[in-house]
């Protein structure tokens, strides 16, 4: 999940902007398991009250409003982060620590962020993604650096099952400190780092020297960040439009349009002769319509069609939008109604919808009007919602 200043003070300002009071939130999962559903599945293990999720390849990860931190999932390169290698099928909280305030699961690396503005990222490093200046796995939480200004961070990783990758796959993560400087590291073999080159870093590196960054968001193909009061910035793969400048790729952070709220990037490589990075942005203005571009042979973008777009195209105008979250091949998204809708691929039951059917246009997941927060990841996804 992309450009979210996550976690608790994330949550009590957003419920306040919108009016919301909630007295607790429940955690709900859906699509690939473990555990497998295609309607949301209430997940029980500390409670009801979280403050943070994240969805990415099969793992899960969730913050207590305790702010402990709890994952399950896939687990063979350490990216549930309880010093093990096997798969966990329950949340499972890491560590002791209680100073959690976010987190973000890529495909096989998972990055955390503390409330001393601290980061630490686990799993796999195949491509250098943990910024530890290594290629070495970790199978708990390593602070990246000594660092204690960090403000937010995203991540992803793609796993393949195919040479040449196999299932290490690629991945990188990005990070703004609360200077407002973008800092990347980890693959960066098409420009998704935008550091002006296609050559792998192992530790946190500056991209450019604007000190106007407010969130980024990430994907295997490209990244786009928000600086500034809303103007939008994207970099990386363009072969689907997923940059949204109607232009052609590029290494360094290109201009796309001012006005902007939030961002999210999606998508992944397919593995084709050459490799075809497929990759799709979803964005909300500051009116709250909802926007979508790049990549759409799966209707991820939710534009009713199948059919690419190179630039922001406004995805009906029947609502207004709170958050947008883009998976591998499908977006979900919650309403300022609450409501929550999901659109895109369903091969696992990711929509929520109770179905395998992929729907081109945001179909409602249930009828529940009190939903907060979304995350897309692979196949999977996992909201909170507030309950009165």
């Amino acid at each position: 999940m992309g450009s979210r200043t996550a976690g608790l003070l994330w949550r009590v300002v957003m419920l306040a902007a919108f009016g919301i009071v909630a007295s607790s939130c429940s955690l709900w999962v859906w699509g690939a398991g473990p555990p497998q559903s295609d309607t949301p599945l209430v997940v029980s293990s500390t409670g009801t009250n979280w403050a943070d999720v994240s969805a990415g390849g099969r793992t899960r990860c969730a913050v207590a409003l305790d702010r402990t931190l709890w994952c399950w999932g896939d687990n063979d390169h350490g990216q549930v982060g309880d010093g093990t290698t096997t798969d966990v099928s329950a949340p499972t909280q890491i560590g002791t620590a209680t100073n959690w305030a976010s987190v973000y699961v890529g495909g096989a690396h998972t990055c955390g962020r503390r409330i001393d503005s601290t980061l630490w990222c686990w799993g796999s490093n195949f491509n250098g993604q943990l910024g530890d200046g290594t290629t070495t796995d970790s199978l708990t939480p390593q602070q990246v650096g000594t660092d204690t200004d960090w403000r937010q961070v995203d991540t992803k990783s793609q796993r393949f099952f195919q040479p040449p990758l196999f299932n290490d796959g690629i991945g990188g993560t990005c990070a703004v400190k609360t200077d407002g400087s973008l800092w990347c590291w980890g693959s960066n073999v098409i420009g998704q780092l935008g550091l002006g080159a296609t050559i792998q870093v192992t530790v946190p590196t500056r991209v450019g020297t604007a000190s106007d960054w407010t969130a980024v968001a990430v994907s295997t193909t490209h990244s786009c960040g928000l600086r500034g009061s809303g103007d939008l910035w994207c970099w990386g793969d363009n072969t689907h439009g997923q940059l949204g400048t109607a232009g052609g790729s590029t290494t360094v952070p290109a201009p796309v349009s001012s006005g902007w709220r939030q961002v999210d990037t999606g998508g992944g490589v397919t593995l084709a002769n050459p490799p075809d990075p497929g990759g799709h942005t979803c964005a909300i203005d500051q009116s709250d319509a909802l926007w979508c571009w790049g990549f759409n042979v799966y209707g991820q973008l939710g534009n009713g069609t199948t059919s690419d777009a190179a630039t922001p195209t406004r995805i009906g105008t029947a609502r207004d939008w709170r958050q947008v979250s883009t998976g591998r091949s499908h977006s979900c998204a919650v309403a300022t109604d609450s409501t929550m809708w999901c659109w895109g691929t369903n091969s696992g039951g990711e929509l929520g919808d109770g179905t395998r059917t992929p729907r081109l246009t945001p179909t409602q997941v249930g009828v529940g009007t009190d939903w907060f927060e979304v995350d897309a990841g692979a196949q999977l996804t996992i909201a909170t919602d507030n309950d009165f």
